[in-house]
Formats: structure tokens, C-alpha cells, sequence
């Protein structure tokens, strides 16, 4: 049973910032790619779990079925 992407932005943080979550995926689909500025949206399948994440933000060099290992911050 899939369930429906969670919206989380990607950002890099330091230990201090608490509201987080780690990602750990591959991901399944790039949903917009603006090759200016490297600023995509994707959708990412975790790894250990049936869940789906939608991440944003600046990910020139990512493509799918890459995995991702990442901190990103809820919204």
C-alpha cells in the first residue's frame, strides 16, 4: 500500500535545527526541472519503509533512480 507524498523542502541544516526529517530514498520521479537554476521537484520512495516524499529545491545533479540520503525540513 502506497501512500500519498508528504511535502517536504530540502535544505542543508545543522544539528541545532530540530524540525527535520531524514530522507532516505531512491528516487522514483522528477515532477519539474528548471535546468537554469538546478531547482527541481521530485518524488522520492523510501528505502525502509512504502512511503513517498516530494522534495524541493536546488538539486542540479539529481536524477532519477538516484538514492538519496538527506535532512530536510517539514512544511
Amino acid at each position: 500500500m502506497k501512500t500519498s507524498p508528504q511535502q517536504l523542502s530540502f535544505d542543508f541544516l545543522t544539528d541545532r535545527e530540530l524540525d527535520y526529517e531524514e530522507v532516505r530514498g531512491r528516487v522514483k520521479h522528477i515532477i519539474y526541472d528548471n535546468p537554469e537554476t538546478g531547482w527541481k521537484v521530485i518524488e522520492v520512495a523510501a528505502l525502509d519503509a512504502d512511503t513517498l516524499y516530494k522534495l524541493t529545491g536546488y538539486l542540479p545533479n539529481v536524477s532519477q533512480n538516484d538514492v538519496l540520503f538527506c535532512r530536510c525540513t517539514k512544511s
